[in-house]
């Protein structure tokens, strides 16, 4: 019984430094696409299955959205109104994406009800800056050909803030970032890579997660850039034994 007992115990340690150089996904997440089932782009691993017209493609160590000017991807679940107004104020969103053509303008976000149903809301612009109105980047921030993971963190009434790699990149306060604001989300509906007049360029995105509050500075920075897997904590069998580890969501 001791011999199986410190087998287990030395299998346990092996599975969680085979581990140590994931991220963990920040507790709270209600929604994570990774686009591995070609059959159903839109399965959820977590959450609800989105609702895309997208169509699949390679991603680092699994499958991509691929999206163009009339393609889109929209999350109907996991979204709560909250931070003191009557829409979705506290929210994050991370994404894993590429941009496979020469310079042109993509649209990240749509906050209308129905996809395509208005102007885009969060962009990149042809000169690789991020950002909306009068609030961009430094250009050159998300450059075409690269994996970029790209973080949008709302805690509307105060800011609206814009991670690259981890790293913050743009800050929004101005009216932009008010409460119940153009930047707030409906309960039932939010789109990506969507825009009216065809201003929503390729995008590739390799990974979509939805948190419904404002992730810290903290825990973006921890998630690193889009070549860190993120993995859901789960504990197994040993737990038993105070011994725990971390499931892959997707080894890149």
């Amino acid at each position: 019984m001791k011999k199986n007992l410190v087998s287990l115990m030395i299998l346990a340690v092996a599975a969680i430094a085979s581990t140590a150089t994931a991220a963990v996904l920040p507790s709270g997440c209600t929604g994570l696409w990774l686009f591995d089932n070609a059959a159903n782009l839109g399965q959820a691993t977590i959450g609800t299955d989105l609702t895309t017209n997208g169509f699949p493609t390679g991603g680092p160590g699994g499958g991509a959205l691929n999206t163009w000017p009339g393609i889109y991807a929209t999350n109907t679940g996991g979204m709560t109104a909250n931070g003191g107004g009557d829409y979705v104020n506290q929210y994050t969103i991370v994404m894993d994406i590429t941009l496979p053509d020469p310079a042109g303008w993509r649209s990240l976000l749509q906050t209308c009800d129905e996809p395509m149903g208005n102007d885009g809301d969060m962009w990149i612009a042809s000169d690789g800056s991020v950002g909306v109105g009068a609030n961009y980047s430094a250009e050159g921030i998300i450059p075409t050909n690269a994996w970029k993971r790209i973080v949008m963190a709302a805690n509307l009434g105060s800011y609206f803030k814009v991670y690259v790699d981890g790293v913050e990149v743009l800050n929004i306060t101005d009216s932009k970032a008010a409460l119940n604001g153009d930047l707030s989300l409906y309960d039932y509906s939010v789109s990506f890579f969507a825009d009216n007049d065809g201003e929503d360029g390729a995008v590739i995105c390799n990974t979509l997660g939805y948190w419904n509050r404002t992730l810290s500075s903290a825990e973006i920075s921890a998630m690193g850039n889009a070549f860190t897997v993120l993995s859901i904590p789960e504990p197994i069998t040993l737990s038993l034994f105070g011994l725990g580890t971390l499931l892959f969501v997707r080894r890149k």
